[in-house]
């Protein structure tokens, strides 16, 4: 068979088709559906969060415009509601923002609640209030419990962190409160620790006093007190206290013992001779005195020796006030039965009354200077006044030539004036002597270092009487003088011999000695010759050795050296020390 023709081509190939990649094609195909997918969950998530968010908006809205309160819930529980009927459903966006809304709210109103509370019982104990810890701390619990189940019953989550806060809250009132348990009980210990301490001294005061010859058996009694009273110190608990507790016992016993064994030696002369001299205080109570060391001993007699003095001095005291007040009496009495009627009821009165101060109290007014003014005021005895011998008495008052009543009718005898006339000048004899007694106050005042204002301690009043005890003896001796001299010269005044009496002071042996002393002091450190070193300070007998350490490191001085001069200052002080109060002791 002949064979058909065939082309050859011309240079131009034909194009081949092209193959289908269905593969690629699927893969681009699911490309374009899953960026479509993301697309529409893109627009989807956006639609839900706003969805979302404007839920959460309204919720909160609704849960401010329509708040729930804790009593609300609390009926609403009680009648076995449902919470969600209240909040909504909690597993909605809105539902779940309304309850957290409402259980803030519910929170916040529990916590105003429980604060008032707290800050009862803070007040409570602030004021000082005994507040029980344990009732406290039920009372509290079962609040916070309570509101912590209610916020739950709206968001669990909410209660529990209501419960955290609430209890750190009420820790702080409770450690409060057990710490002021604490404080008050302490304070209940140290009040009866401190009673048994001030009732302890008379306690073995007691047991000595009671004492009959045991002395173990009084000391096993008194050892009983004593423990008693510090086991009482140490329940306290407090370090300062126990400490300051049991120093004041240390001396208790050995202090009660002397004032039992002073009491009996001051029972009489003969019981204080026989305690000085032999050391015998009756059968009971000398072997107390006996177990005494030499030191207790001497204590013994030392305070023997100063209740006696004392007793002697209060007793000098006593008489000296009496006296005066017994003469302002007479004067007194004089002018009333001048001005009363001659032999009346007041006249009367007035004689039994001086008689009265004349049998206790002679050298005030005599039984026969009273039957001598009964009689000058005899009205048929009375002749004219004498005017005359009344001016002249009157000057002599002003002139302080006549000083006490005495005096003053002594003067008007000379001078011829009867009693009716010259009691008339009585006022001005009591004027004159307050002026004179406000300066004679004032020197004795300087000398005891009473200052004006001030109230003077019990050795200043002591000081102060004897000086004035001195100065009224010392005037009586001088007018005694006067008058056997034959009155030549100015008649002795109190002011007078009170400026006699300051200058000796001023210039006695014991001020000597103070001033040695400081001289001493001065030639040493204050002067540009001194013979140990010079320093910037002024050196009296007011300075103390402290001022002059202070100036003698101000100058640098260290080690030997300082060491050196300070035993000097040292010394030197000491013997300063000693004469002020040798002075003193003279003084009183």
């Amino acid at each position: 068979m002949a064979e058909a023709p065939r082309y050859r081509p011309l240079g131009v190939s034909p194009s081949s088709m092209p193959a289908v990649d269905f593969v690629s094609a699927g893969r681009a195909q699911a490309r374009v559906y899953d960026q479509l997918n993301r697309g529409l969950d893109t627009m989807f998530r956006f639609a839900t969060e706003k969805a979302t968010a404007q839920a959460k908006i309204d919720a909160a809205q609704f849960a401010f415009q329509n708040p729930v309160t804790a009593e609300q819930l609390q009926i609403a529980v009680s009648e076995g509601r449902d919470i969600s009927e209240i909040t909504g459903d909690q597993t909605t966006v809105f539902g779940g923002v309304t309850a957290a809304s409402y259980a803030i709210q519910l929170s916040t109103e529990l916590n105003k609640e429980l604060t008032k509370k707290i800050s009862a019982y803070d007040a409570q104990i602030s004021a000082g209030l005994f507040v029980d810890p344990d009732a406290m701390q039920t009372d509290l619990t079962a609040m916070i419990t309570g509101h912590g189940d209610l916020v739950a019953q709206i968001d669990p989550s909410a209660g529990l962190k209501y419960n955290a806060s609430a209890n750190a809250s009420a820790s702080v009132v409770y450690k409060a409160a057990l710490e002021h348990k604490l404080k008050m009980g302490q304070a209940v210990l140290k009040d009866g620790a401190n009673g048994m301490m001030d009732a302890l001294p008379n306690s073995v005061k007691s047991i000595f006093a009671s004492h009959k010859g045991d002395y173990v058996a009084t000391m096993g009694l008194i050892a009983n007190e004593i423990s008693k009273t510090n086991d009482a110190i140490i329940a306290t608990g407090d370090y300062a206290f126990i400490e300051a507790g049991r120093e004041s016992l240390r001396d208790v016993v050995e202090q009660q013992q002397i004032n039992v064994l002073t009491d009996i030696a001051m029972k009489n002369d003969t019981s204080m001779s026989a305690a000085l001299t032999t050391g015998q205080f009756g059968a009971d109570h000398t072997d107390l005195f006996l177990n005494l060391d030499d030191t207790g001993k001497a204590k013994v007699r030392e305070e023997i020796r100063k209740r006696r003095d004392a007793k002697i001095n209060d007793d000098k005291v006593e008489r000296d006030l009496g006296l005066k007040t017994a003469k302002e009496n007479v004067q007194k009495l004089s002018v009333a039965m001048a001005d009363a009627i001659y032999q009346g009821a007041d006249f009367l009165k007035a004689v039994d009354e001086l008689q009265v101060i004349a049998i206790k109290y002679p050298e005030a007014i005599s039984q026969q200077s009273i039957t001598s003014f009964i009689k000058a005021l005899d009205p048929t005895e009375r002749a004219k006044p004498n005017y005359v011998g009344m001016f002249e008495l009157k000057e002599r008052v002003f002139q302080d030539k006549i000083l006490t009543f005495a005096e003053l009718e002594a003067e008007a005898k000379q001078l011829n004036v009867s009693p009716k006339d010259y009691y008339s000048i009585v006022p001005f004899l009591e004027s004159s002597r307050k002026e004179e007694g406000s300066q004679v106050t004032a020197i004795i005042r300087r000398n005891t270092k009473i200052v004006d204002g001030a109230t003077p301690t019990q050795d200043q009043s002591k000081a102060y009487y004897k000086m004035d005890r001195r100065i009224e003896d010392d005037f009586e001796q001088a007018v005694t003088e006067w008058e056997q001299g034959g009155g030549v010269g100015a008649k002795p005044t109190r002011l007078k011999i009170a400026r006699q009496i300051d200058l000796e002071y001023r210039t006695d042996d014991a001020q000597k000695d103070v001033n040695a002393a400081v001289s001493t002091l001065i030639r040493a450190f204050s002067t540009e010759d001194a013979t140990q070193v010079e320093i910037n300070i002024r050196i009296d007998e007011d300075t103390t050795l402290q001022q002059i350490e202070d100036a003698l490191r101000a100058m640098g001085l260290e080690g030997q050296e300082f060491q050196a001069y300070y035993n000097v200052a040292k010394n030197g002080m000491s013997r300063l020390s000693s004469a002020i109060e040798n002075r003193g002791a003279l003084r009183q």
